[in-house]
């Protein structure tokens, strides 16, 4: 048996070193992506996407724990966001986190906690680590490994004195209903708060159908006809709101919408239709049912 020189080994040491650094270097480099309430961030604004919040810049892993830009805290997660460099200050409802760039100490209100790592600056943005972030705002973080991913789990918020824990969609097909449900607290938010901002000034109730009425050609009666209703989930079987959205009868000249909220009517811009529909389109942690009922709980049952 020959044995190898050392000049030999040191060479082999070499070529097996090189042979793992592409390894190494892929899986450092690897992106890392991120979902709200399993719902994928993109990470880019397009006429497709119609999500309310976008990456800039994509989240980053340091001392095996991801970094995402503190944007992300304001924009996905509503909390309000304060820079003195170096310091960032987040408030979130009665809750306020301390950071500082470059240093491991950060406090949870009076907490003093210690970081995996310092918050940085990188090409201009300010990474923040996320876990330590979404969970000081009782969010729960899951790092799915094989995908990269990590996925922001929003906590239920109150209406009308009930939990929300999703939203469900159902469309007027004139003898049953489809319904979508998401079970995702923070889409439900989003489509309540997109219909809150929409409405403009109450109407008067006006003449409507569940079912396609009849259109007459010379009949110039207004006549609204129910498109989608939202619900506001406290469970799979219940609701806090039912929300209805009407548009007018096939056939009418104008396309105007109004929205039924509350036992209240209000005109609505044309484009809410198309802005809640893309919306809850995003949110694909969904089930389906041809024909679902939901309890409504509360002042409006």
């Amino acid at each position: 048996m020959r044995w190898c020189s050392m000049r030999e080994f040191v060479l082999g040491m070499v070529v097996l070193c090189l042979l793992c650094l592409p390894l190494t270097t892929a899986q450092a480099a690897a992106k890392i992506d991120l979902a709200i309430d399993g719902v994928m961030v993109p990470t880019e604004r397009t006429e497709e996407n119609n999500t309310p919040f976008y990456l800039e810049a994509r989240p980053q892993m340091r001392s095996n724990s991801v970094f995402v830009p503190v944007r992300v805290v304001s924009e996905i997660l509503g909390a309000d966001v304060s820079w003195e460099n170096p310091n960032i200050n987040i408030k979130y409802e009665d809750m306020t986190i301390n950071l500082t760039v470059g240093s491991r100490t950060a406090y949870n209100g009076t907490q003093k906690i210690t970081l995996p790592a310092a918050p940085y600056v990188r090409n201009g943005y300010t990474y923040v680590p996320i876990r330590f972030v979404a969970e000081a705002f009782n969010c729960d973080v899951e790092w799915q490994a094989k995908k990269n991913l990590v996925n922001i789990k929003i906590k239920p918020w109150e209406l009308n004195g009930q939990q929300i824990v999703g939203v469900a969609r159902s469309m007027n097909m004139g003898t049953r209903e489809v319904t979508r449900q998401a079970d995702s607290p923070y889409f439900a938010k989003a489509i309540y708060q997109k219909i809150k901002e929409a409405l403009a000034e109450e109407i008067a109730e006006p003449n409507y159908s569940w079912l396609v009425p009849e259109y007459f050609e010379g009949d110039d009666s207004i006549c609204y006809m129910l498109d989608w209703v939202y619900f506001m989930l406290v469970d799979e079987d219940n609701a806090a709101l039912r929300i209805e959205l009407y548009s007018l009868c096939r056939g009418q000249s104008e396309d105007k919408y109004v929205l039924k909220l509350d036992n209240k009517w209000y005109a609505v811009p044309e484009s809410l239709s198309n802005d809640l529909y893309y919306l809850f389109e995003e949110s694909d942690n969904f089930g389906f049912d041809y024909y679902k009922k939901y309890n409504l709980l509360g002042q409006n049952a």
